[in-house]
């Protein structure tokens, strides 16, 4: 099984790897990201993804910055947010977000279910449901959801 898209508020996530099992159109694209601190890089680029239900009409076509990988160490390293002046007594969504932490496989990350005897193309879109940590803390087994299946799957890393 491979990780196929990474959703944030506003951008789409494919990882390098998928993009060229799947033989998607990658083009060059000077997509700068910007991060905790405002340290920005520049993603080189981007690929269409059409996906398309094998059971009705619906189909869809979304644009995806072309990532290494979409999981690991967020942010890599501590950053002092104590200089930005955050207001005393506001909470915020993750009182954390300023201390690297793994990013692994989360429930409802859309996933592809690699399948050796069909080829990438025919692969099932899934939507993770459950995950369950390996005794080095990552995740290693994840329950998705498909259109017509409740599944258990092995990841192997």
């Amino acid at each position: 099984m491979q990780s196929i898209v990474g959703f944030s508020i506003t951008r789409s996530f494919v990882n390098r790897v998928l993009v060229q099992q799947l033989h998607l159109r990658k083009f060059k694209a000077q997509i700068p990201v910007q991060g905790i601190n405002e340290a920005t890089k520049t993603n080189l680029y981007a690929a269409s993804l059409e996906i398309k239900s094998s059971f009705s009409n619906w189909e869809t076509k979304i644009f995806c910055d072309v990532l290494l990988k979409i999981i690991g160490m967020i942010p890599a390293t501590f950053v002092d947010s104590s200089v930005w002046g955050i207001p005393e007594g506001l909470v915020l969504a993750d009182e954390n977000f300023n201390r690297p932490i793994s990013i692994d496989l989360q429930p409802r990350m859309l996933v592809l279910i690699g399948e050796d005897n069909l080829p990438p193309t025919s692969w099932r879109l899934a939507i993770i449901s459950e995950t369950f940590p390996g005794s080095d803390g990552h995740v290693r087994v994840v329950t998705v959801k498909t259109l017509t299946d409740n599944l258990s799957y092995r990841f192997i890393n």
